[in-house]
């Protein structure tokens, strides 16, 4: 079948998308992001930010966190705090 086409269209190169080109006619949309999503994605990034700079304790002894681990797992339950919609520990391996 490319034989076919490229016999024909003697000019045309073959390309990532095929012989024709990319398809043509689709509208690409770009979706809006709930406030309780970009809520969490803001209090995230901001302790994991505190993680990188060595800024971060944790919560009962105040110690500095050295795990990315926990990191991740404070960040998470800051923005559960917080009002984000995030799924409850343990939601996903149920």
């Amino acid at each position: 079948m490319f034989s076919l086409l490229a016999n024909r269209n003697a000019n045309c190169s073959f390309t990532p998308h095929g012989p024709l080109g990319p398809k043509k006619g689709r509208i690409y949309v770009k979706k809006a992001v709930s406030k309780s999503a970009q809520k969490g994605r803001n209090k995230i990034h901001t302790v994991m930010e505190e993680f990188k700079e060595g800024s971060l304790k944790s919560g009962g002894s105040g110690k500095k966190v050295t795990n990315r681990k926990q990191a991740v797992a404070i960040a998470l339950s800051e923005a559960r705090e917080s009002g984000a919609k995030i799924p409850a520990k343990g939601a996903s391996s149920q």
